[in-house]
């Protein structure tokens, strides 16, 4: 917890069994600004599955994890003042509390969390701690005075019996009577009497909850509380309509009663299992880590089964978690849990199929969530597929061709207002033309004849594919015209479909027209990032949105007794449009097709992107496995040509760093410029375009800190603007120190205060870490616009998505009367510079978003956005594959500096990319062989099997498909002569029937029996047509 602490310190460290008291602070600080700068190391998904949100919809308990953030604070230890940084959810000093702790120096350093018990025995502090607790519950202090003078000095009143001292204070002071009463009441309503209750009727949660569930111990006690209440409620009002009849006895048992009973039952192994807990529980996402369940006495008491199922299970979580995987191959678990027995293994893993958390067939072991959204997605795929189909008659030539007219004209126009006012217009950067950027020189004089327009044919034949298919995948680099050839084309057909409507005189149905009467949306556009969203809303004539946005304006709205949603907003859409697919994770994809295949009429899913950029960071290889199923029957394409004249040379070398990661072959890029930081140097011009800045041979450290600091005090080309340049690093080390330098040269300030709380200035170029909703201030007492409202509760705040960056341009500090004291709030006002600007309460901003200076952002969370100039920090390439190098040079659109060492472009392209094991390619291709969709003429593009990275030869297996020839069901045949106790028992968990199910029906998806590496599937038959004659890099029009 403690960062700044040496290896020395860490050598010296004591281990400390706590067990005291926090004492009260000396001043009260709940006026100052509030912030965890300790991020957790592992923090849980933030977006619910369907199932999950439909859980919450009928009554299930969702809690967003937060775990309290690290303070020191006073402890009183063995009668001696200690000081002791920890997270201590509750830190009133009639707490007995318990912990692990090492010693460094003079501070102790909470290991874990700690554990709850009542203090009894309060011995002379009793009326300090009745006063600090009656003063927590909000009593006047006048009363509390009073109260205190009244008792008698031989009178001992803890907090089990304070409500029965009131209740003598009152008898005793008829002229006080009521408001002793009304005191009792607000003891009983506060969240500190129900806590004192809490300990009193429920000890073991107290005790354990806080370790094993920390990220939702006080949400849980927030439950209970409110579960008491509704009781008294429904109680009160039952007594109301039957004053002579018996009390009504509830039947329903409260939840913290049903977790002490789980308790005492000696079944706290269920708290290791998110799955058991929301079957039994209907807690969604609360799970106790193996390292929680450690650090507190229960851990030992559980039986070997249990503890090695928990160990087991972690082993695979992380597994898939950290690599991206969905699935485990047997021989990698046994390679990973060499310390465990394999009977242990194979028994743990018995045990966990049991309770339904695993899914085993053959070699292949899955956690059940990510089995299940695999099979949602190729269910989902599979009802588009044979549904009723949406077949667009359009000319998509005459189309694309009319597009490319009017962009044409309206560059005439931009270049001759630009002319009359001595400025530069903008570059294209997705024509619709044939012609590369290379091609292209100066814009037309005069208007094209509709002849002269070349189309794209890949262009053309992505058109066509979208008009025809169900489901299509584009890939390509950006500037290809992606996103502007499914802007036209579903442009173009929705006038079709309007026309349509208005020559059959159909009209909308009432209700289906907002109140703003704009008409309902058809063809949904979304990304998985604000950014990503906000630029394909710019891109397109289209309002794009966050997948996120969609997913919880489905759980927002408002359910019918069946589960369907009423009025929803997106309960029309017939076309889904995910840009950014290689971002896109299998549980955020399953998730929205199954609601707009279930509760919209989506008829065709269209998925965009690029199969050579990093996958998404949770499981899942959902764009390569749709590419690489969907080209066998020419559903897929590749888009090579590049319409940005300004990216050109970006492009280039971005192929160049796949081919290289490919072929393990390295060359050196085409770098227009080098600068050599350990010799005399320019800076580059301004037409230099793709720059490398070479660090010093004889390395030191802080030659980082030096290339930041000359390229921004020249300024380089394009690093005059911090709203046009970004910087881009792999480590979130390096990130730190860039921005800490950016903030000095941008904002003439630290990032930090000398109490090391993060330090937001007006100019500080910010962003968002987290989804969530905040208020605007600007708009509080406006009528909002109806167009992006959620129903529900979040519907009157605004969304702030996960990477959406923003710039201060105010920061007023206001002071505000609450009914204790008189407080200062403190507002930003955050500008993006483009279409989005609010005014939000820094509290709320930083509990909801968690607001992070954004000069530099690491690959990942900058993946799926652009900017005109882009420095990437590459350094030496370790930890760096060529997939990072191209995925960041990419997000350049006319520049983009690469600092490195000598080697480091060469160490990443040689490193080797552990291939991720998923099934959904497998599944996809079974589906098509099940539904006998035949092959056709294939686009005789380069393979995707050529951009993915090359593998192990002890790497994936796949699973054997239900059309391939058939096998043994059990593994004896690949360990021929090993029939072990451990093969029997696998061929026991495998033969079970209820492992992996088939594709041939919708409910039963088969996997896939095609390798990776080395195809042996029925779907290898589907040969290219070597008739057509066609040679690598043309294609066919189907």
């Amino acid at each position: 917890m403690e960062k700044s602490l040496t290896r020395n310190n860490m050598a010296e460290a004591k281990y400390v069994k706590l067990v005291g008291y926090i004492l009260p602070p000396k001043t009260d600080n709940a006026d100052e600004e509030s912030e965890n700068d300790e991020a957790e190391e592992e923090t849980l998904p933030e977006f619910l599955d369907m199932k999950e949100m439909n859980c919450v919809s009928s009554g299930g308990f969702m809690f967003q994890h937060s775990a309290p953030a690290a303070e020191e604070v006073d402890f009183m230890f063995h009668g001696k003042k200690e000081r002791v940084r920890g997270r201590f959810p509750l830190r009133n000093p009639w707490w007995e509390i318990s912990c692990n702790a090492q010693r460094y120096s003079r501070k102790l350093i909470v290991s874990g969390y700690p554990a709850y018990k009542l203090r009894t025995e309060l011995k002379n502090d009793w009326r300090t701690i009745v006063s600090l607790f009656l003063k927590e519950c909000d009593v006047d202090p006048n009363f509390v005075t009073r109260f205190m003078e009244w008792l008698p000095k031989d009178r001992y009143v803890d907090l089990i019996n304070i409500e029965e001292a009131l209740r003598e204070f009152g008898e005793s002071v008829k002229e006080i009577s009521a408001e002793a009463d009304y005191v009792k009441t607000k003891i009983s309503k506060s969240d500190a009497g129900f806590h004192v209750r809490a300990a009193t009727i429920y000890p073991l949660v107290m005790k354990h909850l806080p370790m094993l569930l920390p990220g939702q111990f006080l949400n849980l006690l927030e439950k209970g509380k409110e579960e008491e209440e509704a009781k008294e409620k429904q109680q009160t009002k039952y007594d109301e309509e039957n004053m002579e009849a018996s009390p009504q006895k509830s039947n329903k048992i409260p939840l913290l009663a049903r977790l002490e009973e789980l308790i005492k039952a000696d079944n706290m192994w269920k708290f290791g299992f998110g799955y058991i807990m929301y079957k039994e529980f209907r807690l969604i996402r609360c799970e106790t880590k193996l390292t929680d369940f450690k650090s507190c006495e229960l851990f030992s008491k559980m039986s070997t089964e249990q503890q090695n199922a928990l160990k087991v299970y972690n082993e695979i979580k992380l597994y898939c978690c950290h690599s991206g995987h969905t699935y485990i191959d047997r021989k990698a678990l046994e390679e990973m849990m060499k310390k465990m027995q394999e009977v242990s293994i194979w028994g743990a893993i018995a045990f966990l199929r049991k309770h339904g958390v695993l899914k085993v067939e053959k070699e292949k072991i899955a956690l059940r969530n990510l089995y299940n959204y695999e099979n949602d997605i190729a269910e989902c795929l599979h009802k588009l597929i044979v549904g009723e189909p949406w077949k667009i008659d359009l000319d998509v030539r005459e189309v694309l061709r009319s597009a490319e007219r009017e962009r044409r004209r309206n560059q005439l126009a931009t270049k001759s207002c630009s002319s009359a006012s001595g400025t530069n217009g903008e570059d294209n950067e997705s024509g619709l033309s044939g012609e590369s950027a290379s091609d292209v020189h100066e814009p037309m004089d005069e208007e094209p004849e509709a002849t002269s327009i070349e189309l794209d044919p890949d262009q053309v034949r992505a058109a066509e594919m979208m008009c025809a298919n169900a489901v299509t995948v584009i890939s390509g680099k950006g500037g290809c015209g992606k996103t502007t050839v499914v802007s036209v084309i579903f442009k173009a057909s929705m006038e079709q479909e309007e026309k349509n409507r208005e020559a059959n005189d159909i009209t909308w149905e009432e209700g289906e027209q907002k109140e703003n009467g704009k008409k309902p949306v058809e063809v949904l556009l979304t990304a998985p990032t604000g950014r990503a969203a906000s630029l394909l809303s710019k891109k397109t004539c289209f309002t794009a949105y966050t997948m996120h946005q969609v997913l919880w304006s489905y759980m927002l709205t408002k359910k019918s007794p069946s589960g369907t949603p009423v009025d929803w907003k997106f309960a029309n859409v017939r076309v889904l449009v995910v840009d950014e697919g290689s971002l896109v994770c299998v549980q955020i994809l399953s998730s929205i097709l199954s609601m707009l295949t279930k509760h919209a009429q989506l008829q065709k899913f269209i998925i965009l992107g690029d199969i050579r950029q990093l996958p998404s960071i949770r499981p899942g290889n959902v764009l390569n496995d749709l590419f690489a199923s969907l080209k066998r029957v020419n559903w897929a394409i590749e888009m090579r040509t590049n319409h940005r004249a300004e990216s050109e040379l970006i492009v280039q070398n971005a192929g160049l760093i796949a081919d290289m990661g490919v072929s393990k072959k390295f060359h050196h890029l085409s770098y227009d410029a080098t600068v050599e930081l350990g010799k005399t140097f320019t800076l580059p011009s301004p037409d230099k375009r793709f720059i490398e800045i070479l660090l010093p041979e004889k390395e030191n450290y802080d030659d980082l800190q030096n290339s930041i600091k000359r390229l921004l005090q020249g300024p380089a080309p394009g690093l005059k603007d911090d709203a046009s340049s970004q910087f881009i690093a792999f480590k979130r080390k390096e990130c730190a120190l860039i921005n800490e330098l950016c903030c000095k040269h941008y904002s003439n300030h630290n990032t930090k205060t000398h109490k090391n709380k993060m330090d937001f200035q007006i100019g500080d170029k910010v962003c968002c870490t987290r989804n969530g909703y905040v208020t605007d201030r600007d708009k509080e007492n406006e009528t909002k616009s109806k167009e992006d409202d959620m129903d529900g509760n979040k519907s009157k705040k605004e969304r702030l998505c996960n990477g959406e960056i923003f710039f201060i341009t105010q920061d007023v500090t206001k002071k505000e009367e609450t009914a204790r004291k008189c407080i200062k709030g403190r507002y930003l006002t955050l500008d993006n510079k483009h279409d989005k600007k609010m005014t939000v309460e820094y509290r709320e901003l930083m509990r909801e978003c968690k607001l992070q200076h954004a000069w530099a952002r690491t690959i990942h969370t900058f993946q799926g956005s652009e900017e005109k100039t882009i420095v990437y920090v590459l350094d030496s390439g370790i930890g760096q594959t060529w997939k990072h190098v191209y995925t960041a040079v990419t997000r350049g659109q006319s520049r983009v500096y690469v600092i490195a060492k000598k080697d480091g472009l060469e160490n990443a392209i040689r490193r080797y990319i552990i291939k991720r094991n998923t099934r959904l390619e497998g599944l996809i291709v079974d589906l098509l062989h099940n539904l006998r969709i035949a092959k056709r003429e294939f686009l005789s593009q380069p393979s995707q099997f050529q951009f993915n990275t090359p593998v192990r030869g002890s790497g994936l297996q796949t699973f054997q498909s239900t059309h391939a020839p058939p096998s043994s069901p059990g593994p004896s045949q690949a360990y021929s002569g090993m029939m072990s106790f451990k093969n029997v028992m696998w061929q026991n968990l495998t033969n079970a029937g209820t492992g992996f199910g088939g594709l041939s029906s919708p409910k039963s998806a088969s996997p896939s029996p095609c390798k990776r590496d080395n195809c042996t599937t029925a779907s290898k038959q589907m040969k290219v047509d070597s008739r057509t004659g066609l040679h690598p890099g043309t294609a066919s029009v189907s």
